[in-house]
């Protein structure tokens, strides 16, 4: 199934106990990582993506990713980012 006929998150769906696990794909649909948290709310929102191969998340704005479910209803967000331009936005060390 193309990404234009899945089926987008209304944003009363867009909360920590749905988008947690969801699967990030870039531009060229790779898989870019993960969502393994939710930070803030509202228009301020930021999602931290586990990209796997890195020591660290990194924090995108949520407004700046598409979640939507696929044909078998599974949850993924669409990126403008490869997973190469993201490595370079890891959380520095508290």
């Amino acid at each position: 199934m193309h990404v234009t006929q899945h089926t987008p998150l209304q944003a009363a769906d867009l909360t920590a106990g749905n988008l947690n696990g969801a699967t990030i794909f870039g531009p060229s649909q790779e898989r870019v990582g993960h969502v393994c948290a939710l930070q803030g709310g509202g228009t301020q929102a930021r999602v931290l993506v586990d990209l796997r191969d890195s020591r660290r998340p990194v924090s995108l704005p949520l407004s700046e990713l598409s979640f939507s479910r696929d044909a078998g209803q599974a949850l993924r967000a669409d990126a403008r980012w490869t997973r190469a331009e993201l490595q370079s936005w890891t959380v520095p060390d508290s």
